[in-house]
C-alpha cells in the first residue's frame, strides 16, 4: 500500500497523470474502504478531474469521520465554491481557517466570496493577507499552482474594481518581470499580457509585443514544452493584432 500511494504522489504532483492516479486510488479503497487516508486520496484523485460529485461524496465520509483535517474542510469549499453553494463554502472554509491559520487556501475562497458579493476592500484586505503568508506578491509566479493563478487574477479585479485599470496592469507587469529569470517565464508571461490586453490592450508595449514573439518562435524540448510556454503567448498575440486590425 505504501508503494502505491508514493506512486500516487508522483502522479499527481510531477507527472499531472490524474486519471492514473485515479486507478490506482480506486484499487487501494476496493480493499481499503475504511481507510481515512485511502478515502481523502480517492476524493482528492477526484476533484483534480473535476468530478465534484463524487469527490463530495468521499470528502463528506471523511469530513464526518474527523471534522478537524484541514484539507478535507478546504477541498470541500473548492467544491462548494465550483457549485456556487456560497454558504457552505463559506463554513468549510471559515473551518479550515480555524484548524490552521496559516494556508492560504481557505483565505482565497473567503476572498472569492468577497469578490462575488462585491465586497472588494474585504477582498483586498484578504488577499493581502495571503501575499503576507506567501512572502510577498512575488511568489505567485510559479504557474504549476493553480491557486497563484486565481490570486493573480482576482487581485487584479479588486484592484479595477477599488482604484481602476492602471494599479491592476502595473501589478500584472511586476509579476511578469518578477518571472523573467525563472523556468517559466513563457508560460507566465504570454498568459499575463493577454490578461492585460482584456483590461486595456494599449498597454501593451513594443517591447512586450517583441518578448511574446520570441517565446512563440524560440525552440523547446518537447512538443508539451512547448505548447505550455506558447499558448498563452500566441493568444495575447492574437487579441493584439486583432485589436491593431481594428483600428485601421
Amino acid at each position: 500500500m505504501k508503494e502505491q500511494i508514493q506512486l500516487i504522489d508522483k502522479l499527481i504532483n510531477e507527472d499531472k497523470n490524474f486519471r492514473k492516479a485515479e486507478q490506482i486510488a480506486w484499487e487501494l479503497y476496493k480493499s481499503n474502504s475504511q481507510n481515512f487516508h485511502i478515502k481523502k486520496i480517492l476524493a482528492l484523485v477526484l476533484l483534480l478531474q473535476q468530478n465534484y460529485v463524487l469527490s463530495e461524496k468521499y470528502y463528506i465520509e471523511c469530513a464526518n469521520e474527523n471534522p478537524n483535517d484541514f484539507d478535507v474542510n478546504n477541498n470541500l469549499a473548492s467544491i462548494y465554491a465550483y457549485e456556487e453553494e456560497f454558504k457552505l463554502c463559506e463554513k468549510f472554509a471559515i473551518q479550515a481557517n480555524n484548524i490552521d491559520d496559516q494556508k492560504p487556501g481557505p483565505y482565497i475562497h473567503l476572498a472569492d466570496l468577497s469578490i462575488r458579493t462585491k465586497q472588494f476592500e474585504k477582498a483586498k484586505k484578504i488577499i493581502d493577507k495571503c501575499f503576507e503568508l506567501l512572502g510577498g506578491k512575488e511568489n505567485i509566479i510559479d504557474p504549476t499552482l493553480p491557486d497563484n493563478i486565481k490570486l493573480r487574477n482576482m487581485y487584479a479585479d479588486v484592484l479595477i474594481s477599488l482604484y481602476g485599470d492602471t494599479p491592476a496592469i502595473e501589478f500584472i507587469k511586476f509579476i511578469n518581470e518578477k518571472s523573467r529569470e525563472q523556468k517559466y517565464f513563457g508560460e507566465v508571461f504570454g498568459e499575463n499580457l493577454y490578461k492585460i490586453g482584456d483590461i486595456n490592450i494599449k498597454s501593451l508595449s513594443k517591447d512586450e509585443v517583441q518578448d511574446l514573439h520570441s517565446i512563440v518562435d524560440k525552440k523547446y524540448e518537447t512538443e508539451h514544452s512547448k505548447f505550455k510556454n506558447t499558448v498563452g503567448a500566441n493568444f495575447a498575440l492574437g487579441q493584439y493584432y486583432d485589436s491593431m486590425k481594428n483600428k485601421e
